[in-house]
């Protein structure tokens, strides 16, 4: 496993298995197009975050068009598209263009997180927060799939706690 750097990482399908899933920092995997015009400005915020996250996460850019399984296997359908990935496994997902708060936020979010968290009251923030972002007189798809995943998301976890 290649040890993270202070600068963000382009892996493809061979190397995802080792530089994310066995990855024992989180990892921000930055999903992108060339042809992708809101990609840039993500990328370039997250490399702005590389350095200050530098020993506590690793930043990875995966190229969709070149990583179809990888892409499929996580659901991208949007790009920019970004996963945070801890133990193994995506813990969050953040769809179309985001700025360098929203990006500090995430990975503040998911560092900070202890065990017990109360992920019921976690997931309805983040619906309020993302309908608080949607502009009043249209609404994207990316926005729309974002709160269907966290929507389904929520249900999970209510089912989840009704069992314990």
């Amino acid at each position: 496993m290649t040890q993270p750097t202070a600068e963000m990482m382009d892996i493809t399908e061979r190397d995802f298995d080792r530089e994310v899933l066995k990855c024992k920092l989180p990892v921000f995997a930055c999903f992108t197009a060339r042809w992708c015009h809101t990609c840039y400005p993500t990328c370039l915020f997250a490399d702005e975050l590389v350095k200050e996250y530098e020993g506590s996460v690793k930043f990875v850019r995966v190229d969709t068009e070149g990583s179809p399984e990888v892409s499929a296997q996580y659901r991208v359908t949007v790009v920019p598209t970004i996963l945070l990935f801890k133990d193994s496994q995506p813990v969050e997902k953040l769809l179309g263009f985001q700025d360098h708060k929203s990006l500090k936020r995430l990975l503040g979010d998911v560092i900070a997180k202890e065990p017990g968290t109360d992920r019921i009251k976690e997931i309805e923030d983040k619906i309020t927060d993302l309908k608080a972002r949607w502009p009043a007189h249209s609404v994207h798809p990316s926005m729309v799939q974002e709160l269907e995943e966290l929507e389904e998301e929520l249900e999970k976890a209510r089912e989840a706690e009704k069992k314990d």
